[in-house]
Parts: C-alpha cells; structure tokens; sequence
C-alpha cells in the first residue's frame, strides 16, 4: 500500500455534501505543526536545539541520549542525542533536562535508565567544555503508598527485588558494577558479600512511589514549545508508513507552535517541581493545559493509596467538550480506562441522539502485547478498559466504531496480541480528543485515572476551527486508505464507514486491506481483564 502525503486535492462526494479533505503533509498554518510520528516530531525538536539561541526547558519521560539523529541537519554535528545537547551547550545555549525518576525496585529499569541518561547528557556536556550551562533532573514525584498499602504491596517488592539481584548476579562483577552506578536508588537496599555478588540489606524495603512526570514537552527561547505524547528514544522512532516489526511501531501525535503559550510551558517547567513538592501553589490556570498531584498529609496519606489531586485541567476540559459536543467525537489514546470519561459520553450520547464517535486505540497494551505480561495490574487496566468501552457501546449503539490499526501486511500468529487478524499491530500512543470542528486537546494524558488524577501532565486545547479541521484531517486521513470518501468524515455515517472497513479489512488477506484499520477486540480485555477490588481505577 501506498500513501502520499503530497497536497492532493480528492473530488469524492459524500452523502450530505460532505468531500474528503485535502490530503496535506505538515500544512502550513500559522503557529502550529501537526506532526504524526517520531519521523516528523523528532526532526522538529531537532530544529529546536539547533536553532536556539539562549534556553531550551525540557521536561520528559524518557529522553534517551543514545537516540539516534533524523534530520540532515542535525546529523551535520553528530550521530546522536547527546552530540546535539553538546553542540547546543557550546553555541552558548543553556539547557535544562528533566527526567522523571521511577520507584527503584517496582520500576529498576526505567530508575536505571533515566540516570544514566543524564549521566551520558553531562558526560557530553564535559566533553565539550559547557558543563556549567547543562543542568539535569532525575526527578521522583514526593507522593508515596500509605502505609495500609504499603503492607500490602511488600512481598510483590520484596520479590521484585530478589528477581533483580538474581540477574545481577547473572553477570560479571565489571558489569553488575557498571549497571549499580546508575541505580542510585537501590544503593540503601542492597549490599555485597566476600565474594562481591549482591544481597539484600535487612533494612526493611520502603517502596512504592506510584506516580511519575509523564509530560513529553520543551520549549525554547520562551516561545518556540513542542508538547504531545512523544518521549524520545529509538524505540518510539517509527514512520508514518508504520513498516517496523510489531514491537518497534508506534503511533504517536505531537504539536509545534510558537507564541504567549510557549512561555506559559515555560513558567510550568520552571515551577511544577515546586509544586509537586508543596513549596509553591499550582498558580491560576493557564493556556497549558496540566495535571499535578502532590503528596498526601495526615490521616489521609495513611489510608490513600495515591497522591492528592491538585490541578486536573486536562481531564476537566475533556469532560466540558463532550458536554458541548453536538455532532461527532473522535478520540485517539493509548488507554480508555476512565470510567468517569465513559460515563460523560455516555451520558452526552443519550442527551444527543445524533451524535456520533470514533475512537482509535490499540488491539492490546504494550505489556501485553509485546511482553507477554499476565501480572495483575495489566489485568486490571484491561479490566477497566472492557467496562468503560461496553459503557460507551451501550450509549451510542451503532453510532460508534471502535477500531484498532494494523499494518497491511501477514505475519505468522506468535500467539500474543501483538497479532490480529494476520497481522502487526500499529501501537497507538497518541493522546488526542477531537470535538466536532470546534475543539481539540491534546497532551501527554491518557484517557485514564492515572492521568487525569495522578502523574504530572501537560498539553493544549485548540478551539480555531481551522485548526481543529487540520488536526483531525491529518488523523483520519493517516489510518483511511488513498480513496476514502466524505462518508468517513459525515458525523451521520462516519462510524458505519470506519466500522465497515475495519470488518472489510479483517475479512480480506493482510496485503489486500485498504488502509490500517481493523475491529477493536472487545473480547480479548473482557476475557483477560480483571477486576481488583482493593485497587482505584487511578492507578491504572
């Protein structure tokens, strides 16, 4: 299959007059940039590091030093990540990097590599004699498990834990070494005996810090801002055509613009610390969108499982849109695990019969999909996505389509989920909610608790209508094949298109499917999900 993204204008009619938009490839409008995809997004960061003349603030998940470079451009000073942070600290640029941290035994891997991420950006920055303009962040939000679910959680730490120190002991000396100086948080935990092999210290295990900085943002200069849900690393780094293996794609949307809102992402990035941390309030709400939580206190902080809510301006402009929605809704994301999101469009789909949805998501979660992960949080997050999509079914009846991407080509069953129908999935990370050509959010949230209570967020809304028909042209017209008419697009027969692909498509062989959609699988989260009773719905 084929797709050109070259402007292209199509004459396809449509019932109700509605044509096919144009199909365009990063169209130009004003202050923004619509990219899809780490083929696009990553050259526009890019862009930013060598074009910036005084700061870049930047504030990641993940942001792998070892990633490499994409455009021509930035390849002219290095091979990689790292080369182009030095080469922006030696223009005389000052760069500031934070990480999130992560719980260093629930979470040893990711707690590893973020520090030694920022290990390797300083070492880069010694190299070329600007250490003093770099600062870097391992930051771990302050909020911790109470002590009712710390009791309760121990002995899957502790087990955790001896897993982890089995496989060091698996290496060598030199290697276990090297991988420990980058584990900063495991130091009090662990210790050696005489023959240098790991051990657990008799300190009891104090784990459990359940929330992280999931924000994908930088700004540079104060007025140049790249926001969406795009961590860096070459593991996010697919094509719009989606041809890697199955664990290697990745769909992904992220936003350039410039202008007040920048700086407004800026002033979040210089403060949100401070206020996870208790030292500052979060401050009136801004253009940026966010989520902050911070620690409990008292008698709460006993008995909660997780932080206090603070700011969840991403989920309540959300719930304000599908409230004003009045013809089609189209959503994107990684997770649909809300049962207070369900609910909401639930409760607009019975106020407004004429509405119409479409929601794209992927055949499984990531865990599951590609490692093959049973364990009982992935069950319950399947769990709650089941209930939330047969809540949203039972609403709209045949005015909704579920749908899952795959790629137009067979591969042999390897019996996980990171296969249906005959073939790879497309794994959509995307974070966007379209409301009909009105208004649009998108950010690093899911449509999930965890997001919208927990981790620390950050996004926009669009309300230009021309704007929101960019964005939403740009999404549909990725997953629809080349001759997609103005039926995929009318809010009155969108659904029954794209739902009626989807079936075509699952009935065709993989190379003969027009476009990437195929049926979401309702029953693969209803039959492996499970409910936790003790567990909220915001973990997951």
């Amino acid at each position: 299959m084929t797709r050109n993204y070259t402007s292209k204008q199509r004459q396809d009619g449509a019932p109700g007059g509605v044509a096919a938009p144009e199909r365009t490839r990063n169209a130009a409008l004003p202050d923004l940039q619509v990219m899809l995809t780490a083929e696009e997004a990553f050259p526009y960061l890019e862009d930013m590091f060598l074009t910036a003349r005084d700061r870049i603030a930047a504030g990641f998940r993940i942001m792998d030093p070892t990633t490499q470079l994409q455009s021509e451009a930035a390849r002219r000073v290095g091979d990689r990540w790292a080369d182009l942070v030095a080469d922006t600290l030696a223009r005389g640029v000052r760069v500031r990097i934070v990480l999130s941290d992560f719980d260093p035994v629930g979470a040893a891997q990711m707690h590893h590599t973020t520090h030694k991420s920022l290990r390797l950006y300083r070492e880069a920055a010694e190299r070329a004699g600007a250490a003093e303009r770099l600062e870097t962040v391992a930051a771990l939000h302050p909020a911790e498990v109470g002590p009712l679910y710390r009791r309760l959680f121990t002995p899957m730490a502790r087990q955790q834990l001896a897993r982890l120190i089995d496989r060091l002991n698996r290496e060598t000396p030199e290697d276990r070494s090297e991988w420990m100086k980058d584990a900063p948080g495991l130091a009090r935990l662990l210790g050696t005996d005489e023959q240098g092999r790991i051990l657990r210290s008799p300190e009891r295990v104090q784990f459990l810090w359940p929330c992280t900085h999931h924000q994908k943002i930088a700004v540079a200069d104060g007025r140049r801002l790249y926001v969406g849900g795009l961590d860096l690393d070459d593991r996010r780094a697919d094509g719009i055509g989606h041809r890697k293996a199955p664990s290697r794609s990745w769909h992904d949307v992220q936003l350039g613009c410039t202008g007040p809102l920048a700086a407004a992402a800026e002033a979040h990035l210089d403060r949100f610390l401070d206020v996870v941390e208790g030292r500052r309030d979060p401050g009136p709400r801004q253009a940026l969108l966010r989520t902050l939580s911070r620690r409990r206190s008292g008698l709460s902080r006993r008995l909660r499982l997780g932080p206090k809510p603070l700011v969840h301006e991403i989920y309540d402009r959300t719930v304000a849109e599908i409230a004003r929605a009045e013809a089609f809704i189209y959503l994107e994301s990684q997770f649909l695990r809300d049962l207070r999101i369900a609910r909401a469009l639930a409760r607009r789909a019975r106020e407004v019969k004429k509405l119409s949805l479409v929601v794209v998501l992927p055949a499984a979660p990531e865990d599951a999909a590609f490692l093959g992960d049973t364990s009982l949080g992935v069950r319950f997050g399947e769990h709650l996505q089941s209930r939330c999509v047969e809540k949203i079914a039972g609403a709209f009846g045949d005015r909704v389509a579920f749908v899952s991407p795959a790629q137009p080509r067979p591969v042999s069953s390897d019996g996980t989920r990171a296969v249906i129908h005959g073939a790879p999935i497309v794994y959509v990370h995307s974070k966007v909610s379209i409301f009909d050509e009105r208004a649009a959010v998108v950010s690093s949230a899911n449509l999930n608790g965890r997001s919208h209570r927990w981790d620390t967020e950050a996004g926009i809304a669009l309300d230009a209508p021309e704007q929101v028909k960019l964005l939403r042209d740009r999404l549909m017209l990725h997953w629809l094949p080349e001759d997609a008419d103005g039926r995929f697009f009318d809010p009155a027969t969108a659904p029954r298109a794209w739902a009626g692909l989807a079936e075509a498509n699952a009935a065709a062989p993989p190379i003969d499917r027009q476009g990437f959609v195929l049926p979401f699988p309702r029953k693969a989260p209803r039959r492996f999900g499970r409910p936790v009773p003790v567990l909220t719905q915001d973990l997951m």
